[in-house]
Order: structure tokens, then C-alpha cells, then sequence
């Protein structure tokens, strides 16, 4: 007879032991890097002091079967209506969850799904002191559990396409990796090659060892930061808390084989460099850095370094290259498959919830439609706020000081009327 499964939310008592323990169950389990102790466990170690993480934890028998880490705080996406809420492996906070988990779900043991759901009873449970659960970019295997309809609760979903190759298949086609892709992706790909070896022999490195990866990674970060000088928005990659984040966590998983940092070269000349993350054969492509003046005219040094690193990761014998998440035309182009990742919402149903959802149906499109830019369109609101902040506040304080300006000049005796003789 099976054990029964128990479940419980604590604070974390030890990262030590919490480490081995989600270590331990990590090897049970089949989830990807953005859920293993490498990435989760950095992430912990770089919270601001403040933030509060829990462990969700599910027991059968007295064996770990289950793991979670769930954040609460206050809902931030429309203050108006307040109330907490819980994150999974998140936090709420843009500067923070900038690093962008994904795949993301529960750690539990392969094909324990009686898990998953006593997890999830838990934190929907009514006794909770939250408003809103937010479980961002669940892999497509997760969501199909956590994406369910829960009796009290209203269900929201969102979903992100995720592009990735399928290196067996190209290993196994006789023109390769570009032979997947379309006529005119692998004539642009062809014409920056040919530019670059205008330049020089092209050359692939690997970190091969810390070092040299801290060289490569700040040389990626100033490439990029390059790229994105003068944007409105700034990259969330070079945000102060994505920096700590990213230069710890390659300290921590590049002795496990877990980092993959790389340079691409032409005649000596930098053209790209590409930081991606390797796990159980699947490769995730997260961030890269690259000269664009590099070659002349309109050649796309990008696009050829990508070809260029799925081709190293093919001969490598990697199953999967991934380009995670994203709208980026580069990344439908350049993959020959196609997933999808769901952000999970549920909100316990009532008044606020139902006033919210109006405004999140009706002004927020609006809103979004006037912006033009629908990726910037929060910064693009507290701008205009803060235009008309500044238009209401500014004529009520020279309206101020005009009233004080009067009560301070001295008082003065009205001039006497001459007398006019007649």
C-alpha cells in the first residue's frame, strides 16, 4: 500500500540542509537546470535581506518527494487593489525576477503527479493569507498539472512560445543544421560567414576553465551593455541584482560542467560571445554579446554565432539546443521546434478580484494601444503620471508662494487725497 503523502510550508532552517536535500531529490527528478540547485540555490543565496522565501515540501513514508520555493509579498500589478500574494522560484519584484526563470514547476519525483496535487491543495487551501498565486513560465509537463481549474479560485494563464532545435535530428540530416532551416535563413547565415572569413580563420573557443569564463562573461556584459546604451528600458541582464546573480552562479555551477561560455572569433578579431547553461544533454541559450560593427554592411554576426554554437553543441552529441523563451523572429527562424510555457495565475475569487479584472480588460488595452510600445508600457504609464503629477503640482505651488509673497510685503498706508482748492 502506498504511504500517505503529507505536506507542509516552513521557513527554511538551514541552506546546508536544504541544499543536500534538494540535491538528493534533483537526481530523482527530471527537471531541467532552472530547477536545480545550481540556479534555485543562487538565487536564495542573492535575495535582498527582507525577502522571505518558504520551502513547500511533500513527504511520503518520511522520504522527500517534493520541493518547492514559494516568495509572498504584496501584489504589485495594480496597487490599487492590494492584498499578498505568493511567487514560485519569483519574487514579484522586476528587478529581481528580471533573471527570468523558466521551465519552472515543482522538484518532484518523476511521475509522482499525487505530489504535485497535494502541493498545490496546500497553498490553495482557504486557511492561506494570500490573494493571488503566480506560478511563472511552467514547463508544458508542470502546467498540465498546476494549469487546472481549483473550486474558489479564478484561473489566468498566459502563454509564451519557447524555440529550441532538435540537434539529433540535424546530425541525422546530410546537410546538417542549416539543411532544417529555410532557404532565406541560410542565405544570410552564408553571407556573414563569407564576411567574416573576410576577416580571418573563424574560431569557436570554450571556456575551459573559471577563469577564462569570468573573461568571457565580462566581455559578453560590456558587449551587451553596448548594444542596449540609449534604450528607454534597459536590459533586466545588467541590472545590479542580475550581475551578483549571474557572476555567483558561475562560480558555483561551472566546476559541475553546468556553464557554457563561448567566443567566436575572426582572425583574431572578437565577433560574439554566448552564455548558455547545459543539463542533462539539453543546452539553454540565455544571453549573449555581440560586436555588431564587426562585419560590414548588413550582415548579422548574431545570426551566424548562433548557427555557430548549435553546430558546436551538435558535435558535442547534446540532444536539444534551446532558445527559451521569447517573440524574437531570430528564434522562430533558427529552431526547428516549438513549445509552450504558461503563466499560471489564480486569485481567490471576490470583489477585488472582479474589479480588477475589468480594469485589466478594459483600461490596460487601452492603455497598451495609446503607449505604442507594448513591452515598455508600464514605464510608459509612470511617465505620464508623473507629467501630470507635475502639471497638477506645479501651478498649486506657484499658486503658494504667490499667497505667501502677498502676506509677506509690509503693509502700507493708503496715500492721502490732495485737497483741490476752488
Amino acid at each position: 500500500m502506498t504511504a500517505p503523502i503529507t505536506v507542509e510550508l516552513a521557513v527554511p532552517a538551514s541552506l546546508d540542509d536544504l541544499r543536500d536535500e534538494w540535491r538528493g531529490l534533483e537526481a530523482r527528478a527530471g527537471a531541467g537546470f532552472f530547477l536545480s540547485w545550481s540556479w534555485l540555490g543562487t538565487w536564495l543565496s542573492t535575495l535582498p535581506a527582507g525577502t522571505c522565501p518558504r520551502v513547500l515540501r511533500a513527504r511520503r513514508g518520511g522520504r522527500t518527494v517534493g520541493l518547492a520555493l514559494v516568495v509572498p509579498g504584496p501584489i504589485r500589478s495594480i496597487p490599487l487593489f492590494g492584498g499578498r500574494g505568493l511567487w514560485l522560484h519569483a519574487t514579484g519584484l522586476d528587478e529581481i525576477d528580471g533573471i527570468a526563470i523558466e521551465h519552472n514547476g515543482w522538484l518532484v519525483e518523476e511521475g509522482d503527479h499525487e505530489a504535485s496535487r497535494a502541493m498545490l491543495t496546500l497553498l490553495c487551501g482557504g486557511e492561506q493569507p494570500w490573494r493571488r498565486l503566480t506560478l511563472p513560465h511552467l514547463h508544458p509537463s508542470a502546467a498540465q498539472t498546476l494549469g487546472q481549474p481549483v473550486d474558489g479560485l479564478a484561473l489566468r494563464t498566459v502563454e509564451e512560445p519557447s524555440w529550441l532545435v532538435d540537434l539529433g535530428a540535424a546530425r541525422s540530416r546530410a546537410g546538417g543544421y542549416l539543411g532544417l532551416l529555410d532557404s532565406d535563413m541560410r542565405r544570410k547565415i552564408r553571407r556573414a560567414r563569407e564576411a567574416c572569413e573576410s576577416l580571418g580563420a573563424i574560431e569557436v573557443s570554450v571556456a575551459a576553465d573559471l577563469e577564462t569564463a569570468r573573461r568571457y562573461l565580462d566581455r559578453l556584459v560590456t558587449l551587451h551593455e553596448r548594444r542596449w546604451a540609449g534604450r528607454e528600458e534597459p536590459s533586466s541582464f545588467i541590472r545590479p541584482f542580475a550581475q551578483t546573480f549571474h557572476a555567483k552562479l558561475v562560480e558555483t555551477a561551472f566546476a559541475r560542467g553546468e556553464i557554457q561560455l563561448l567566443r567566436i572569433t575572426a582572425g583574431g578579431r572578437e565577433i560574439a560571445y554566448f552564455y548558455n547553461f547545459v543539463h542533462r544533454r539539453r543546452v539553454s541559450y540565455y544571453q549573449s554579446g555581440i560586436d555588431y560593427e564587426a562585419l560590414p554592411g548588413k550582415h548579422s554576426p548574431g545570426l551566424l554565432g548562433l548557427a555557430l554554437a548549435v553546430e558546436h553543441n551538435m558535435a558535442l552529441g547534446h540532444d536539444v539546443f534551446d532558445f527559451l523563451a521569447g517573440a524574437s523572429h531570430y528564434k522562430r527562424h533558427l529552431s526547428t521546434h516549438q513549445e509552450c510555457l504558461r503563466t499560471v495565475v489564480l486569485d481567490r475569487k471576490g470583489f477585488r478580484h472582479t474589479a480588477e479584472q475589468q480594469l485589466r480588460t478594459t483600461l490596460l488595452p487601452w492603455i497598451k494601444r495609446v503607449s505604442g510600445q507594448p513591452v515598455y508600457w508600464r514605464l510608459w504609464l509612470r511617465k505620464w503620471m508623473g507629467r501630470v503629477g507635475l502639471g497638477i503640482c506645479l501651478p498649486a505651488a506657484l499658486l503658494v508662494l504667490d499667497a505667501c509673497s502677498e502676506q509677506m510685503e509690509p503693509t502700507m498706508a493708503p496715500p492721502a487725497l490732495a485737497t483741490v482748492a476752488r
